[in-house]
């Protein structure tokens, strides 16, 4: 938005976004919010570390698990998507961001833990497996053409969510 208004647009952006907007209830637009809400919880606990945000990233967890009917297969699944939107972050233009790297890991680490127990199938365990043996190891390497290409960690996380259904 602000691009837009500093094209002088914001009114013609707006106007576009409303006739191209498919109306959808509040119940529905409440709970994507929340979910963006939580998810940034957790990215922020796994920036800071500290005890206060790690307590409230546990809280959103089981909040989310709450949400999804006690289902933990809608958890992983959302842990998996967000380790693979972290990893996109992981290789800018050659360079290693090692933060970005131990976040993603994180994400599809809490996302196994979650799997394993959360009484889910074998094969979605496996799947969610997968994922994490795409870090080739717990720190970042220093070369990016050491890491495993963003694609491929996408698509598993795909997997997941498809098995997760």
């Amino acid at each position: 938005m602000q691009a837009a208004q500093a094209a002088g647009v914001a009114t013609e952006v707006l106007a576009s976004l409303d006739a191209s907007e498919k109306p959808r209830p509040w119940a529905e637009r409440a709970a994507y919010n929340l979910e963006r809400m939580h998810t940034h919880g957790l990215r922020r606990a796994a920036e800071t570390g500290s005890q206060a945000d790690l307590a409230a990233a546990v809280a959103a967890l089981d909040a989310a698990q709450q949400r999804a009917g006690g289902n933990p297969g809608a958890v992983v699944a959302g842990l998996a998507s967000i380790a693979a939107g972290i990893y996109n972050e992981v290789n800018i233009d050659g360079a290693v961001d090692p933060v970005e790297y131990q976040h993603a890991l994180g994400s599809a680490l809490a996302a196994q833990s979650t799997a394993n127990a959360g009484n889910l199938s074998p094969a979605l365990r496996a799947d969610v497996d997968g994922l994490v043996a795409l870090w080739r190891g717990v720190t970042a390497p220093e070369d990016a053409s050491a890491l495993t290409p963003a694609g491929q960690v996408q698509a598993q996380a795909s997997r997941i969510q498809l098995a997760a259904g």
